[in-house]
């Protein structure tokens, strides 16, 4: 008598060749769809699942164990699990695994492409020239490339490094800022303070935790704002120019606090609502309007 096959329930869209290699040990029951079960569904396709493949949308929690009583392990395709409830699954004996070095060299590689597009304009470049409205060259986008600049890395964790690596190549002087931690080769250690005014690049790049909840807040940006206003007087040599300058120097402060009214940057916040994420945030963009020639964006 052939033994039945443990039943195996994919949240989430996933390539063929996963579910290939799942159904040779398994009867599988995947989400072919682009958008996650809902939290109903997934319950329901759970109810008679032996394993789930579970992915960053899915919420387990003891609602969800107590009427999936068969279930013993919970697979999440991801490194962080904060909207996986592992002590409801202890107590409710089902077996959870992470892939903790997923996602650490695509972190790091989106990280310093960031930067980059931050630098180069690529962003507003692209719209242009998407935008019917490009004639020709013209004195605009002038930006300061990561070449000759100081990029700080808050978090000197397995991301953290990865960035660092990835960077050693664009003639940037790289300071790190984590407290006991010893740096890489090409890394400074840096007290945060210290760093944050040297800085024409930061990257966050720590775990959610109380202390770093809005890690780069309202202080920090008023400082970098000041700090704008200055290099650019300084730019300036002391010239009037009519107005503009000054103009451009208001609007960066204003950008400053719109992007940070709420509370501020940190890993608490969309872009890094992760267990380890990376952020990236040119304090360059509070004056780049100097070099831009008109209001600096937030990335």
């Amino acid at each position: 008598m052939t033994a039945k096959l443990p039943r195996i329930a994919i949240s989430n869209w996933v390539h063929d060749e996963v579910i290939a290699r799942l159904k040779a040990v398994g009867d599988v029951d995947a989400n072919r769809r682009r958008v996650p079960w809902s939290a109903r569904e997934l319950i329901a396709r759970s109810e008679h699942a032996d394993a789930l493949l579970a992915f960053m949308p899915d919420r387990i929690d003891a609602t969800f164990l107590g009427r999936c009583r068969r279930l013993k392990v919970v697979a999440c395709a991801l490194k962080g699990f904060d909207n996986f409830d592992v002590e409801a699954r202890t107590d409710a004996g089902v077996w959870v695994t992470i892939a903790p070095d997923l996602l650490t060299n695509p972190t790091a590689e989106l990280a310093v492409g960031l930067a980059i597009a931050l630098a180069r304009h690529v962003r507003e470049g692209d719209a242009l020239m998407r935008s019917g409205a490009f004639k020709g060259w013209r004195p605009v986008f002038y930006g300061k490339g990561l070449d000759q600049s100081v990029v700080t890395i808050v978090g000197m964790g397995a991301v953290g490094r990865a960035i660092a690596a990835r960077l050693a190549g664009f003639g940037c002087r790289i300071l790190g800022v984590d407290l006991g931690r010893d740096m890489p080769d090409g890394v400074t250690a840096a007290d945060f303070d210290a760093a944050l005014a040297a800085s024409d690049y930061l990257i966050v790049a720590v775990p959610l935790t109380a202390g770093t909840f809005h890690l780069i807040g309202r202080e920090a940006l008023k400082r970098e704002a000041r700090r704008a206003a200055g290099q650019y007087r300084a730019r300036l040599g002391g010239r009037r120019d009519g107005g503009g300058g000054r103009a451009r120097v208001r609007r960066a402060r204003r950008l400053c606090r719109r992007r940070l009214r709420d509370g501020g940057l940190g890993a608490g916040e969309p872009a890094a609502r992760c267990r380890s994420a990376a952020v990236v945030t040119s304090i360059d963009a509070v004056h780049a309007a100097s070099r831009l020639g008109g209001r600096p964006r937030a990335p």
